[in-house]
């Protein structure tokens, strides 16, 4: 289970089709996405399923950023399961920022690295949503 905090945790798991497979959408913020949506990433051509939404906090005291992560996991046997997160820039005396301007932004990691607090082995990937759910 990802960390999560209340606005983030609030996306009802029963929500129901709205776009078909072939309706497609880059996501920028991960924001954006919705327990069940579908997506792709890199090379991949098969969608994964957004499973869970999350947050996690960049920096100590007053120099702290949070930004959102989800889990999106396939429902094929021996389907890796990744967490996907937004690109964090230090940016030396200005403190930490997220990552706006550059594109790819995001971040794909496997599941069991971030598991073990592992963020370093992430490739910069194109999200595109596929299927999307709503209320």
């Amino acid at each position: 289970m990802l960390p999560t905090n209340d606005s983030m945790s609030t996306t009802d798991p029963t929500h129901t089709t709205e776009n078909g497979p072939d309706s497609t959408d880059t996501i920028t913020d991960l924001r954006d996405l919705r327990r069940g949506d579908r997506v792709v990433f890199g090379d991949r051509t098969q969608p994964l399923t957004v499973a869970d939404l999350g947050e996690r906090v960049h920096g100590t005291g007053d120099d702290e950023i949070a930004t959102p992560i989800v889990r999106v996991e396939g429902d094929w046997e021996g389907a890796n399961a990744y967490v996907l997160a937004h690109v964090i820039k230090q940016l030396g005396n200005d403190g930490l920022s997220v990552e706006l301007a550059e594109q790819p932004k995001l971040t794909a990691h496997p599941a069991t690295a971030v598991s073990r607090g592992d963020y370093s082995r992430g490739e910069r990937v194109d999200v595109v949503r596929v299927e999307e759910v709503s209320a």
